[in-house]
């Protein structure tokens, strides 16, 4: 609890100096500008037309409506989909988090970031590197836990956040390309639930992916 209440403490101490510094440098017009140019990106990253190059964002919005040609009906639908999905589970190991130990701390971290990154409407590869600290965060908590044991998912992981990057999308019809960066991310998302989950069970129970050191 006193850890959470620390955290909770920080963010909102930095967000409130990240908001006086704005009031100061641009004033109120300038920060009410800002937040109008965000809605208006939000708006063209998501209505049924958009003049956004989809092959430039890595977000889930943008990979459907990358594989359907630019429609924006179907990424909506896959969006709410995957937040009523995934969503539950966050919230769940959030929720415990004040019970759990340094493993299932820096699994939560990773999670809830990789799944920020997704579910957002526009995010730009550049905006993924904060990815590796929720890595570094899980693998040292997994690394520990398993006796100085390095997952080979992980290391699977940190190798394809590296170098899937690179790769530019992939055309897989007329107007149509497939992110695979996008699809490390939804994996790599998928998997810190997964072992998150794992981790909060009973502690006499074998985990189900013991075998994947």
């Amino acid at each position: 609890g006193g850890d959470r209440r620390r955290m909770l403490v920080g963010f909102d101490a930095g967000a409130a100096v990240l908001s006086a510094v704005s009031l100061l440098v641009v004033g109120w017009r300038g920060c009410a500008d800002y937040a109008a140019m965000l809605l208006r990106f939000g708006t063209m990253a998501t209505g049924p037309r958009t003049s956004f190059l989809l092959s430039d964002y890595v977000d889930l919005n943008s990979l459907v409506r990358g594989a359907v040609g630019g429609r924006g009906l179907w990424a909506m639908v896959v969006l709410a989909l995957v937040t009523a999905g995934v969503l539950p589970w966050l919230l769940r190991l959030w929720r415990a988090l004040r019970h759990e130990r340094e493993m299932e701390s820096g699994l939560t971290w990773a999670a809830t970031l990789t799944w920020t990154m997704l579910l957002k409407v526009y995010v730009a590869p550049y905006d993924t590197p904060i990815l590796l600290l929720g890595m570094v965060l899980a693998a040292g908590a997994v690394y520990v836990s398993r006796g100085d044991v390095m997952p080979r998912a992980v290391r699977i992981f940190l190798m394809l956040l590296y170098v899937v990057p690179w790769i530019p999308p992939v055309p897989i019809g007329v107007d149509r390309t497939l992110h695979l960066y996008t699809l490390v991310l939804v994996g790599l998302g998928v998997y810190q639930i997964s072992e998150a989950m794992s981790a909060k069970a009973p502690r006499g129970s074998t985990p189900a992916h013991e075998d994947s050191r």
